[in-house]
């Protein structure tokens, strides 16, 4: 005897059959969709973290400021790597993956790179370019879509501000701009007084008398009496009075001198340096001598001395060392501030190590300054 089951479980278990054959058709397709979206999301996550790598180098370069080192920051290349490597986490950059030049400008040739090394030894100028590239290889986890091993670069450069010069016109005060107040007052008071008055009077008096009288014993009787008086007086009074006043020159009160300052800055033609006065008395600078190399290029030379944008100095001297004396304006410096100098010369400056500056002061009890020390 035959049996079969109903036709309501026959369709049940069709149905089920169908789902699993359909299921299994449908899972590879719907497992590469959902791989593919992350690997792509993977590579854009990558190409992201290769953008901000590059942009935040390039942002910690051109800033002005002194790095965690001690140096200017658009000369430190190890720190721009660093800045690289912080918002790189995804991405492990290694120092051949981030490469920093400097140029003068768009189109213009490379003239320094931190390749190999953490400290670029070129002063850039205030209008140069810093530029930095970083690139990393991206390769799939399963190489099952056609997305193939790729190298990611972005690269990002910016303008080096290294100064910017303010002209202003300055007031009638020191050179730091409060008003300057000499407290030295020398009054000397030792007067020698010689008085020499010689006074010759001669006096010569001449009476000489002559009588004649002969007298005969004949009656007639002449006398004659003849007298001559010569009284000639002749006097001398020359008065010479010399007063001579002998004033001896003052000597000052050694004052208690604490002189500070920032190193010594090359930008371009300029030398820079910031001198302080830490102590409690103004302050003035007497000469000032300037240490470079005068070699190259040739016609070198000193041509001006600012001084909080004052021009205290203005000629032109060739050679090194050289010495200043003799200023347009030399106004104390108050306590507790400073004056910024600014020497400029002739042409761009190149660096040979003996930079330095030497400033006397005009106060009794300031030292030589040597900025070496």
């Amino acid at each position: 005897m035959k049996t079969s089951a109903p036709s309501g479980v026959r369709n049940t278990r069709h149905e089920i059959a169908q789902g699993f054959v359909e299921f299994a058709l449908a899972v590879p397709v719907l497992l590469a969709v959902i791989y593919g979206l992350l690997e792509v999301g993977r590579l854009l996550f990558v190409y992201s973290s290769v953008v901000t790598a590059a942009r935040q180098a390039v942002r910690y370069g051109s800033v002005t400021g002194i790095s965690d080192n001690g140096l200017p920051r658009y000369q430190d290349c190890a720190e721009m790597r660093t800045a690289a490597r912080t918002v790189g986490f995804l991405s492990n950059f290694q120092d051949s993956d981030i490469n920093i030049l400097f140029d003068t400008g768009p189109g213009t040739t490379t003239f320094a790179s931190c390749s190999g090394v953490d400290f670029v030894p070129v002063q850039p100028q205030t209008g140069d370019r810093l530029l930095i590239s970083v690139s990393t290889s991206f390769e799939p986890i399963i190489p099952l879509l056609p997305l193939k091993p790729m190298t990611l670069e972005s690269s990002t450069s910016r303008t080096i501000l290294v100064d910017i010069d303010i002209d202003v016109t300055p007031d009638a005060l020191g050179w730091d701009g409060s008003t300057s107040t000499p407290t030295n007052t020398f009054t000397p008071t030792a007067t020698s007084t010689p008085t020499n008055t010689p006074t010759m009077t001669p006096s010569a008096t001449m009476t000489p008398t002559s009588v004649y009288s002969p007298t005969p014993s004949n009656t007639p009787t002449k006398t004659n009496t003849p007298t001559k008086t010569f009284t000639p007086t002749i006097t001398y009074t020359p008065s010479a009075t010399a007063t001579k006043t002998n004033t001896p020159l003052p000597t000052s009160t050694p004052i208690e001198c604490y002189v500070s300052h920032d190193g010594i800055s090359i930008v371009k033609e300029k030398m820079l340096l910031t001198v302080h006065n830490d102590g409690s008395s103004p302050i003035t600078i007497s000469e000032i001598t300037v240490f470079y190399d005068a070699s190259s290029p040739g016609g070198q030379g000193l041509n001006a001395i600012y001084a909080n944008g004052i021009l205290v100095w203005d000629d032109f001297i060739s050679g090194s060392p050289v010495t200043i004396s003799s200023f347009l304006v030399n106004e104390p410096v108050a306590p507790g501030s400073s004056v910024a100098l600014k020497l400029f010369f002739q042409k761009n400056l190149k660096l040979n190590g003996s930079e330095n500056i030497m400033i006397s002061f005009v106060e009794n009890g300031c030292p030589l300054h040597d900025t070496t020390q």
